[in-house]
C-alpha cells in the first residue's frame, strides 16, 4: 500500500502472490509501480537505483543479510570485537559463494574502522589497506554504491586525508542523498575537516531520515564533534550523554564527555569523569599519546585534549 501520510489517505495498493524464487522480481515491481505513481519526483539517481542488480546467489544474499545482522548487533566495548567478528566471516561467506555481492566488500571495509576505533586490530596500517582493498572492490563493483564509498572514505578518515574522505562522503550523499550512513559519515568528516557548522546540517539530516537508526549512538556521537567544534559545549555534553544511553562502556565517547564537563567547568564531575576514562586508558600519559589513539589531523584534537586539562588531566608533555 502507498499512502499520503500529510493528507491521509490512501493512494495506491496491490497484491502479489509468488514463490520465494521470486522475491526480487517481486520486489522491483513493487519499486517501479510505486515510482510511477511519484513520479516526476523520483528521477536521475534515485530511479536508477530501482533497476539496481539483484543478488545471483540466494545462499550469498543469506550470508550477506546475517553478517548485516551481527553487524547491527555488534559490541561497542573497547577491545571486544565478538560481533563484528561473525559479521566479517558472513560477509566473507557471502563474497566467496558470489563475488559480485558488492554490499559485502562495503561492510567488511567498514567493519575495519570500527575495529580501529574500539581498539580490536592488532595491525592498524593492514586494518587500513584491507578497508581499502574491500572499498576499491566495492566500488568497483558499483561505482554508485554509498556504502562503497563511505568504506573508502573511512579509510581515508583514519589516514588523515581529509580533502579525499570528504570527496568519497559528498558522492555517497549525491547518489542517495535519503541514505541516513551517507549524511552522518559527511557530517562527521566535515566536523573532523573543521567544518563544524555545516556538520551540523548533514549530521541532523541523519537524524531526520532514521530517527531509530541502528547507529544511533553514533549519530549523537557525530554530533557531540560538531558541538564541541563550535563551542557549545552544554550541547556536546548533551550528545555525549545520549550516545552513552546506548552503550555506557564506549572509551572514546567517555573521553569526550570528559572534555565537555571540563570546558564547562563542572569541576568535580568532570574529573570523575575523567578518571572513569583513564582507567579505560593506562598508557595516555601525554598529549602525543592522545594523538596517537585519535583519527590523524583531526581540529578537533586540541580541543578534546584541552577539554581533558581542564577536566583535571595533567599530561606528561
Amino acid at each position: 500500500q502507498l499512502i499520503d501520510a500529510q493528507e491521509d489517505h490512501h493512494l495506491w495498493s496491490e497484491k502479489w502472490d509468488r514463490t520465494l524464487e521470486d522475491i526480487f522480481d517481486v520486489q522491483d515491481e513493487v519499486s517501479e509501480a510505486i515510482a510511477r505513481r511519484v513520479t516526476p519526483t523520483v528521477t536521475g539517481h534515485e530511479l536508477k537505483r530501482l533497476s539496481r542488480t539483484r543478488p545471483q546467489n540466494m545462499n550469498a544474499w543469506e550470508e550477506y543479510l546475517q553478517g548485516l545482522k551481527f553487524y547491527n548487533d555488534r559490541n561497542y566495548s573497547d577491545l571486544d570485537n565478538q560481533g563484528l567478528t561473525e559479521a566479517r566471516l558472513h560477509f566473507e561467506k557471502a563474497i566467496a559463494l558470489d563475488d559480485t555481492l558488492y554490499d559485502a566488500y562495503a561492510y567488511l571495509a567498514l567493519c575495519g574502522f570500527w575495529d580501529l576505533v574500539h581498539f580490536t586490530t592488532e595491525d592498524s596500517k593492514a586494518t587500513l589497506e584491507m578497508m581499502k582493498v574491500h572499498g576499491r572492490q566495492a566500488e568497483t563493483l558499483n561505482p554508485e554504491n554509498p556504502v562503497a564509498l563511505i568504506g573508502l572514505g573511512a579509510h581515508f578518515f583514519f589516514s588523515g586525508d581529509f580533502p579525499n574522505a570528504l570527496n568519497y562522503a559528498e558522492r555517497a550523499v549525491q547518489f542517495n542523498p535519503s541514505f541516513a550512513l551517507s549524511n552522518w559519515w559527511l557530517g562527521l568528516i566535515q566536523a573532523h575537516a573543521g567544518k563544524f557548522q555545516e556538520s551540523e546540517g548533514f549530521i541532523m539530516k541523519a537524524f531526520e531520515l532514521s530517527p531509530v537508526d541502528p547507529e544511533l549512538e553514533r549519530i549523537y556521537g557525530a554530533l557531540y564533534c560538531s558541538y564541541l567544534g563550535q563551542k557549545k559545549y552544554q550541547e556536546a555534553l548533551d550528545a555525549s550523554d545520549k550516545a552513552l544511553q546506548y552503550h555506557p562502556d564506549q572509551g572514546h565517547m567517555l573521553g569526550w564527555r570528559a572534555a565537555a564537563l571540563g570546558h564547562l567547568g563542572l569541576g568535580e564531575e568532570a574529573n570523575s569523569a575523567l578518571n572513569r576514562y583513564l582507567a579505560l586508558r593506562p598508557n595516555l600519559k601525554t598529549r602525543d599519546d592522545f594523538r596517537r589513539i585519535f583519527v590523524p589531523n583531526s581540529m578537533l584534537t586540541d580541543p578534546i585534549i584541552e577539554g581533558l586539562v581542564k577536566a583535571g588531566w595533567e599530561p606528561e608533555d
